[in-house]
């Protein structure tokens, strides 16, 4: 796949979940935490089994759609906890201004972790809770059984990136004691310029993208972004004028047109090695 656009890009940042891997595993798993020692506990195939129908576009709201935050909502089957209203963006050039007021209360379904915290706050947990079942997701996806599995080509074609005088970022909204442990499992912790945890994507990007302009002292049309999740990972730069990469195994229901569109890991690995050249 030729991206004509690729020769003009010195920032590259990598988006880390769901990007630089792929892994479904952990959604049953986290469910089930979430699920243990609540009215929930029993119901976990169940409620799994709807998370992939969300992810797969067969339920109303699909991956790409917004839904309006509800903290009291107080749910008791099954099908209430996804009977939600999806809310479309309608603009093909980006998301419309109302969904980065934080005040309106919109959240993005954007990608298989947005599933599993969307259900959390669906089934009534707690958010430490929550952030508990997280890490512990997350511990076992770096050793023993549920390891995720690594795409072997990743890291060297990121490390070319690197070594072709790029300059290579991963940005992640997961705080350092959560990711760090991933980026050593992908072997790119010396392979990338610099890694931002705690990012705060979109919003914590207002700030943090001119600072990498000031650092590195490229114009915004030379930045590509690829990531999953559209809305953190890639509309900031789309709004500050940069290039884009959807890189995804889902369909995305956002109705955005980026610059181009990833589906494989494979695929990143040979656009990576085009940045390279």
């Amino acid at each position: 796949m030729k991206m004509d656009f690729l020769g003009d890009c010195k920032v590259v940042i990598l988006d880390m979940d769901g990007t630089l891997y792929q892994d479904e595993g952990f959604i049953a798993r986290n469910v089930a935490y979430l699920a243990e020692g609540t009215r929930w506990q029993g119901r976990e195939d169940d409620i799994t089994a709807k998370c992939f129908e969300l992810i797969r576009g067969q339920l109303p709201l699909k991956l790409g759609h917004f839904y309006e935050t509800d903290a009291s909502l107080h749910c008791e089957t099954v099908e209430e906890l996804f009977a939600v209203t999806p809310v479309e963006n309608r603009r093909s050039d980006g998301f419309e201004e109302r969904f980065f007021d934080h005040n309106k209360h919109f959240t993005y379904m954007g990608d298989a972790w947005s599933v599993t915290f969307f259900i959390g706050e669906r089934m009534g947990i707690p958010r430490a809770r929550g952030t508990e079942c997280f890490l512990k997701v997350r511990e076992e996806m770096l050793e023993g059984p549920f390891a995720m599995h690594l795409h072997e080509d990743i890291k060297e074609a990121v490390g070319q990136v690197t070594a072709s005088g790029k300059k290579t970022y991963i940005f992640t909204n997961t705080q350092q004691v959560g990711a760090e442990g991933f980026i050593r499992k992908l072997g790119l912790l010396d392979r990338v310029y610099q890694v931002k945890y705690g990012t705060n994507k979109p919003y914590g990007l207002d700030t943090l993208l001119p600072q990498i302009l000031k650092e590195t002292g490229v114009r915004p049309e030379e930045m590509l972004s690829i990531g999953d999740h559209t809305f953190n990972d890639l509309s900031p730069i789309k709004k500050f004028g940069g290039k884009t990469i959807c890189m995804s195994p889902y369909e995305i229901h956002d109705n955005v047109q980026w610059d181009a569109r990833l589906t494989t890991l494979d695929q990143l690995c040979d656009t990576l090695r085009q940045l390279a050249r």
